[in-house]
């Protein structure tokens, strides 16, 4: 029996247009009435994530920044931080200082001067060519709009989902995972249950046997529909 569903974000539950189809907010529901709670993955802030669900509430918790942030929505409570050292903040400001450099604090970006009285979860760095050639292939390198970000966190073994079924009695087994982006492939090794949307990458299809079509033709809602029967 599925007691929660996890699922990634960007690239996975909303489509081309950053949108999600209202059929697919229904199926959630759905499993939602069932007390199955819904849980969102995202290297992004779990403000970007509030946004969608002001007027059709459908999320439990948002883990976000790749692993390094709980935030429980019912209770609007932080349940877990694993933030950035300032000592490694200010060695990788040194190293990329002729670099444009963004700060991801809890709910806000801040510039790179301007970080001390802050949890520090997240560093990106816009990259420049020369730049390429000397980042390492174990490191987060994103394309967004053909420039090339190099994305920091603590972490990107995305453990504290594992943390937070414990916390829920839930097992592994009782976990629905649908994911679509490099930085959550870890999971697939532990969870057994795992869905990857039509749309993500070569590496990680070749990881699992279990497939849904992509972001753009409902992927997502399409693996609910199965435990909604």
């Amino acid at each position: 029996m599925i007691k929660m569903v996890a699922c990634s974000f960007y690239n996975t539950l909303i489509d081309k247009e950053d949108a999600i189809a209202m059929s697919t907010m229904l199926q959630i529901d759905k499993i939602r009435n069932k007390n199955i709670k819904f849980t969102v993955l995202t290297n992004r802030s779990f403000n970007e994530v509030l946004y969608y669900n002001r007027d059709f509430p459908f999320i439990d918790y948002i883990i976000s920044y790749n692993g390094n942030c709980i935030l429980d929505v019912n209770n609007n409570k932080i349940i877990y931080k694993n933030y950035l050292d300032k000592k490694y903040i200010k060695e990788i400001l040194n190293k990329y200082k002729d670099n444009k450099i963004y700060l991801y604090s809890e709910n806000e970006v801040l510039d790179k001067f301007n970080y001390n009285n802050y949890d520090i979860y997240k560093i990106e760095i816009e990259l420049k060519r020369k730049d390429l050639k000397n980042i390492s292939s174990n490191l987060s390198v994103l394309k967004y709009r053909n420039k090339y970000y190099l994305e920091i966190t603590a972490t990107e073994d995305y453990s504290c989902l594992i943390n937070l079924l414990r916390k829920l009695n839930i097992n592994k087994d009782e976990l629905l995972l649908i994911i679509g982006n490099d930085s959550e492939k870890l999971l697939i090794k532990d969870i057994p249950n795992t869905y990857i949307i039509g749309n993500s990458s070569k590496i990680l299809k070749d990881l699992t046997i279990k497939k849904t079509s992509s972001n753009n033709f409902k992927g997502v809602e399409k693996v609910i529909k199965k435990y909604n029967k």
